[in-house]
């Protein structure tokens, strides 16, 4: 129990007797983890780590969450960022909602509508925010190796968690309602106790229409090997003219006038 954020486990058990979404309980650490399933015959679960660690990373490594951010470019080859999470996965949303804050730069619109200037993310929080709670909560880690990562490019944003969809549901079924089958149903239950999911199928539906809202194109999921990974989509085009190209084409054009006007 000693290897446990105690604070965030009675902070939980607050917010669940308040918001009525679960069975009202003592702040009894062990009684309440016991009855979620979180602490059996004397012994911690490697979810109760995940859920509520103060170091998950010393026995479960596979937690970590790398966050990278990519510098300008059609490839964006160089890092502006490049950082590893090794909270637990309450405090790992935390933290990458607060990179977000920091990476996802502002845009500036003027409605032609309104006179007033609209500004905001360039991508909507709310659909991130869902991307990256579905990638922690429903990503298999039974295996040493698998990795859950965040990677900002300049024109687009990559949301890969290592596992695959249960067998009951397509890549398609994705875009419609569909059953909720959580791969892990101790920390997916935690986090509906929190008030983090609805625990209904919805989740991705909620990215796409927050996307639609927000004018960006629908953002896609794709399966690999042995991962899947939701792919985000700016207004921003690939490849900015840099400082040196810029700055290139500008003696070219002086020197060009200059040629024309000593002729």
């Amino acid at each position: 129990l000693d290897d446990l954020d105690l604070e965030e486990i009675r902070n939980t058990i607050s917010h669940i007797n308040e918001s009525g979404r679960g069975k009202k309980l003592s702040d009894d650490i062990p009684a309440f983890l016991s009855y979620h399933g979180l602490y059996q015959n004397g012994h911690i679960s490697n979810a109760a780590v995940i859920l509520f660690g103060k170091e998950p990373a010393r026995f479960i490594p596979q937690c970590r969450v790398r966050f990278s951010v990519f510098g300008s470019g059609k490839t964006g080859a160089s890092f502006t960022e490049d950082r590893l999470l090794e909270g637990n996965l309450f405090k790992n949303i935390e933290d990458i909602q607060d990179l977000f804050k920091n990476y996802i730069a502002f845009r500036s619109e003027f409605d032609k509508t309104r006179w007033q200037r609209a500004d905001g993310f360039l991508y909507p929080m709310a659909a991130l925010r869902e991307g990256v709670l579905n990638a922690l909560i429903h990503r298999d880690y039974s295996n040493v190796a698998g990795t859950t990562s965040v990677l900002v490019y300049p024109n687009k944003l990559e949301i890969s968690n290592y596992g695959k969809l249960p067998i009951e549901i397509k890549l398609a079924d994705l875009k419609r309602n569909h059953d909720s089958l959580p791969h892990n149903p101790d920390i997916a239950q935690m986090c509906f106790l929190k008030g983090y999911i609805e625990k209904i199928g919805r989740g991705t539906l909620k990215i796409i229409e927050a996307c639609k809202n927000a004018g960006l194109k629908e953002p896609v999921w794709s399966a690999e090997a042995s991962s899947i990974k939701l792919t985000f989509f700016s207004k921003v085009k690939p490849g900015p003219v840099g400082k040196e190209v810029a700055g290139g084409i500008t003696e070219g054009v002086s020197k060009g006038v200059l040629a024309n006007v000593e002729g």
